[in-house]
């Protein structure tokens, strides 16, 4: 038979070897390791373990009994009652001490073993099981007496209450109580039973002194292991004692009940404790939202909670069985090896707490980064790692923020680095830390060290004798006003928010001053507090600032000139008037505010106005205003934004219309009048020269009518087909004088073009003329200019000497342009804009203004005049 010995203590292996070779013919193999007796488990025809229990007994039964079959006795150096019974219970052979009697009797049943060579681990259960079979295989009398002397040593020395019950059995045999036959002193002191006439107790009288409510139930449990054999462990409240106690049951032969009770009362409310302390601990990870991990070095398993599980995307029931291996495959493969590699001095205890960072996969592919802490909490005999538990922090977010910080951070170092602006950085002592030298560059100061500043350097003049007030100088250098500066700010530890200060600088080879504004303000690095010093450029702002001075002065001095009424003010407070509004309105401008303009205007044209805006119009108006002597003076008014940097800030121009309204009046007269004359002309035109035709046309008709003469009916016929073409000539030419239809169908180059042509043909006056349009103007735009040219043309040829006409049309700005030119005799255009003379020119001059647009005449010295009119081509009129 083979055997093998796992023990690491090999003196005590070789003795152990000795004796079992003195008494059989085993072949024996030996291990120091619970690995190397499996492999020799696997090489060997093994069929008894023999283990030291240094080795933890139960774990070595789990790792050789279970999973090899095989039958395993346990050898130990001290009695160990605790130990021994959870050997046994897990299922061990025998549980030996190393002694003399001991080794003896380890030594028999190795004998008994070989010699009926059992193949099974078919072998008695618990150790007085054994007791009993050692009994009957006792060979002498003095064998027996030394063996139950021994136990029943054993028996009453157990810390734990044990006791031997006889089973009482019906007719039928069935178990229906036990009766107590033996106890130890332990059973005694904790049950507090009598243990005079002890034997006469019975089982279910103890459980219900005992106040065992659920007594009948464990009755039929104990009977079922008595029937049975098997052996089964029950958790025990006794409500009498108010002790909790952990039974062991087992049958040591047939017909008896064997139970071993161990007080558990304080581990039991310990446990509970525990469970309480570390559901409200998981209670507190979880609601931190953290998630917990366990790591068992035995098996090599990993836990993890439900919570956990959820972050990743799994459910419960999912990621199975995890090992460190499947755990680290979790893991990104950028950072896995360092995690591997401080998770394994963690393990050697190199470092006492495990905390790592890393990035893991979750279910859907995706990753987050984690914080993984932990620590050793439980250990072995040889204080080597058992147990790690730890949480686990999702930290994507503050990932992402630190990633956003370092990306702002070297934002504002690029930032720093190229901007235009002369800035560094020094510390309490005014020591430079940092320099940009691209300002350095852009603002070369003269003869200046700050032009050369690098880290390490002090803000201080070149000047030998430089003292804290100056270098001696009449005046500070450029140096000394920087130093001083500087250690102001230093001095009062304050920021300084904007401070000019002028400065000799090299701009484009030549030495000019610039005006800077020098600014401060602290910043703060692991607590320790330095300064940005900032110099930037404002020599073009400045020059900005005194051009704006002295535009706002012309701005006055123009507003003072003008015609016009000004009144500015911001959200309705006048700011500023002239002197023409004063004018207009009779009120000076102490007396000029929201109220008295308002009482100014006529109430029929408070609907056009915004006063909660102090006259905020969109549009031109011509109003009335009431002036302070009870006199009602037309205006035209407008308002408009002066800047949209300068909120609420308006501009308000009042206008004297009285000339202008005198002007209109004239032209509305003269409207009228050429009007009458234009109906006279046509009235004029149908009498005399249509009228005579019609009626030759009707006496021709009568004529005809009553001749019977053919030939005198065919002469009659022809005059009066002649008289009837003359009629039609003569109403069609009528028609093209009012609207020609050359006009109406082909535009305003083709009319023209055909009226200078008639004119070249007439007159023999040389005409030419161009057109610089994309496409054809408004109809009451080109009828305009087709009026407007047919009467300046009627001018040259009745008024002038001129021999060339020159005309040209063209779109500029929105607005369409005709310029009309002739070689004639000038005269006085302003005389005939106001009507004294010039009927044709002036009705020209009205048809203009009508469209809002401008007329500008220009006459040469001796000869030559130039019409330039032009009309917009956005009023509203020209869309119909």
């Amino acid at each position: 038979m083979q055997i093998l010995i796992i023990d690491n203590n090999r003196i005590e292996r070789a003795q152990v070897v000795r004796k079992i070779k003195e008494v059989t013919s085993c072949v024996i193999h030996e291990s120091e390791t619970l690995l190397d007796s499996r492999n020799a488990i696997s090489k060997h025809a093994i069929k008894l373990v023999i283990a030291a229990s240094n080795f933890n007994a139960v774990n070595i039964i789990n790792n050789i009994k279970k999973k090899f079959d095989l039958p395993v006795i346990i050898i130990s150096k001290n009695c160990n009652t605790h130990e021994a019974v959870d050997a046994i219970r897990a299922g061990a052979h025998d549980y030996v001490l190393a002694n003399n009697s001991g080794i003896s009797r380890l030594i028999k049943q190795v004998w008994e073993l070989e010699k009926v060579e059992l193949t099974d681990n078919k072998n008695l259960e618990g150790h007085l099981s054994i007791v009993h079979e050692d009994v009957l295989t006792c060979q002498s009398q003095s064998d027996l007496t030394g063996f139950m002397e021994r136990y029943r040593l054993f028996f009453k020395n157990m810390v734990n209450g044990a006791a031997l019950y006889k089973a009482i059995v019906n007719a039928k045999g069935e178990i229906i109580d036990f009766i107590l036959e033996e106890v130890n002193p332990s059973f005694i002191k904790f049950t507090g039973l009598d243990d005079i006439n002890l034997t006469q107790y019975r089982l279910s009288h103890i459980m219900s002194s005992l106040d065992d409510i659920n007594f009948k139930s464990k009755l039929e449990a104990y009977a079922l292991v008595t029937k049975t054999g098997v052996s089964k462990e029950f958790i025990h409240y006794s409500k009498g004692l108010n002790k909790w106690f952990k039974i062991f049951a087992f049958r040591p032969c047939s017909g008896y009940l064997a139970s071993i009770a161990e007080d558990i009362t304080e581990q039991y409310f310990m446990n509970e404790k525990l469970k309480l302390e570390r559901k409200k601990a998981l209670n507190v990870i979880e609601g931190n939202l953290a998630g917990t991990w366990e790591w068992s070095l035995k098996d090599d398993s990993v836990q993890i909670n439900a919570y956990w599980k959820h972050r990743l995307g799994y459910n419960l029931d999912e990621l199975g069985e995890l090992t460190r291996r499947t755990w680290e495959a979790l893991i990104h493969p950028d950072g896995r090896q360092s995690v591997v590699n401080v998770v394994d001095r963690f393990i050697n205890q190199e470092i006492e707490h495990f905390n790592v960072e890393f990035q893991q996969q979750k279910k859907d592919g995706s990753w987050i980064w984690v914080n993984a802490r932990g620590k050793i909490v439980d250990r072995d005999v040889n204080m080597h790692p058992k147990q790690v538990a730890g949480t686990l922090i999702d930290i994507t977010v503050k990932k992402e923020l630190e990633l956003r910080l370092l990306e702002n951070e070297n934002r504002l170092q690029v930032i720093f680095d190229h901007a235009p602006a002369t800035m560094f950085v020094v510390d309490d002592a005014g020591k430079v830390l940092k320099v940009n030298q691209t300002g350095m560059r852009t603002n070369k100061l003269a003869n200046s060290n700050i032009s050369n500043l690098k880290k390490g350097d002090v803000v201080q003049c070149a000047n030998a004798n430089t003292t804290k007030e100056g270098c001696g100088t009449t005046s500070f250098c450029d140096d000394c006003k920087l130093r001083l500066f500087v250690m102001d700010v230093v001095k009062t530890e304050k920021q300084k928010l904007a401070q000019e200060i002028t400065l000799q600088v090299y701009s484009n080879g030549q030495l000019e001053n610039k005006y800077f504004l020098a600014s401060a303000s602290q910043l703060t690095d692991n607590f320790k507090v330095n300064y940005l010093i900032t110099l930037v450029d404002i020599s073009d702002q400045k020059k900005q600032e005194q051009e704006l001075k002295e535009s706002n002065i012309r701005f006055k001095q123009l507003a003072e000139n003008s015609s016009e009424g000004i009144l500015v003010h911001k959200n309705g407070v006048v700011v500023n008037t002239n002197a023409a509004i004063s004018k207009l309105s009779g009120y000076n401008s102490e007396e000029l505010n929201l109220k008295v303009i308002k009482e100014a205007i006529p109430v029929k044209y408070h609907h056009l106005l915004d006063f909660n805006s102090l006259l905020d119009v969109s549009d031109n108006y011509e109003i009335e205003l009431l002036h302070k002597d009870g006199y009602l003076v037309p205006v035209e008014i407008k308002s408009r934004k002066i800047s949209d940097n300068e909120k609420g800030l308006r501009v308000v121009s009042v206008k004297d219309m009285r000339e202008s309204k005198r002007i209109r009046e004239r032209i509305a007269k003269a409207a009228i009048e050429a009007e009458e004359l234009e109906r006279q002309r046509i009235s004029q035109e149908l009498h005399d020269g249509l009228g005579p035709l019609l009626s030759m046309i009707k006496m021709l008709n009568q004529a005809y009518l009553n001749t019977i003469n053919p030939i005198q009916r065919r002469k009659l016929s022809k005059q009066l087909n002649d008289n009837i073409e003359a009629a039609l000539k003569h109403n069609s030419e009528l028609s093209r004088n009012l609207f020609p239809q050359l006009l109406n169908d082909f535009g305003l180059q083709s009319a023209v073009e055909q009226m200078l042509k008639n004119i070249r043909s007439a007159s023999g006056i040389g005409c030419h003329s161009e057109f610089k349009l994309q496409a054809r103007l408004p109809r009451v735009i080109e009828l305009t200019f087709y009026r407007i040219i047919a009467e300046l043309i009627n001018n040259t040829i009745k008024h002038t000497t001129a021999t060339c006409i020159d005309i040209e049309i063209s779109e500029q700005n929105d607005c369409a342009v005709l310029n009309f030119y002739n070689d004639g005799d000038v005269f006085d255009f302003d005389k005939i804009k106001t009507g004294h003379k010039g009927m044709g020119l002036f009705n020209v001059y009205n048809r203009v203004k009508a469209l809002n647009g401008n007329l500008i005449f220009q006459a040469h010295e001796v000869r030559g005049i130039n019409y330039s009119i032009d009309l917009p081509l956005s009023l509203e009129s020209l869309k119909n």
